[in-house]
């Protein structure tokens, strides 16, 4: 699975989060609400007073203490519920944005839409999870293991190997879709060595063996 697989159905999952956060918003803003609220720490509790929504109107004399917590509690909603109606819209239109650009062919396709006889003279810049396994498991290699394969084992990849518990593994790795390629030269230095497998983690795109 590329990249653009893994981060498009997140991106639709938040796109139905904002919607939903959007729809609750506007229920509770069709309860209008008079003034806006103050809040002010007083001993061990606070206290609430409501002012008039003109911003211009200044002093302490504008506003009014609230007796009625119900009153305070339906101004301090509202006035939540329209921040939320304003975030929630604004990355709405990003992501929706983002969602119509990742249902399109991205830059790591670009390698993929070649021409199989381009492929073989472009060196890849940006290419996604699936391709770059493809490109790592189709490598050639100058140096193979001169040793002689004794009793030969062909896998379920028409792969010869030299044991039926290295076949076995060649044929797991397989059905669980890693890449993998069988006695991959490793460069120690000077010295060669050719351990049974090497397999690739595509999401960090690091080799094991």
């Amino acid at each position: 699975m590329g990249k653009k697989e893994m981060i498009l159905p997140l991106l639709v999952e938040r796109k139905a989060e904002l919607e939903e956060a959007i729809a609750k918003a506007d229920d509770i803003l069709k309860c209008q609400v008079e003034g806006c609220l103050e809040v002010n720490r007083h001993n061990d509790h606070y206290r609430y007073y409501v002012k008039p929504f003109d911003e211009t109107a200044k002093g302490r004399a504008k506003r009014k203490y609230i007796k009625d917590i119900g009153v305070a509690d339906a101004i301090a909603n509202f006035d939540y519920a329209k921040r939320i109606h304003r975030d929630a819209s604004n990355e709405l239109k990003k992501i929706s944005a983002l969602i119509e650009m990742y249902s399109k062919s991205t830059a790591d396709e670009r390698f993929r839409e070649l021409h199989p006889g381009r492929k073989l003279l472009v060196k890849p810049i940006l290419i996604d999870d699936e391709q770059y396994a493809d490109i790592w498991e189709s490598a050639t290699y100058k140096n193979h293991n001169s040793y002689p394969i004794i009793s030969p084992i062909q896998t379920e990849n028409n792969e010869i190997v030299r044991s039926k518990s290295e076949k076995i593994i060649a044929d797991k790795l397989k059905i669980s879709g890693i890449p993998y390629v069988y006695e991959k030269p490793l460069y120690i230095g000077k010295i060669i060595k050719y351990p049974d497998f090497a397999v690739l983690n595509k999401r960090t795109r690091k080799e094991y063996y």
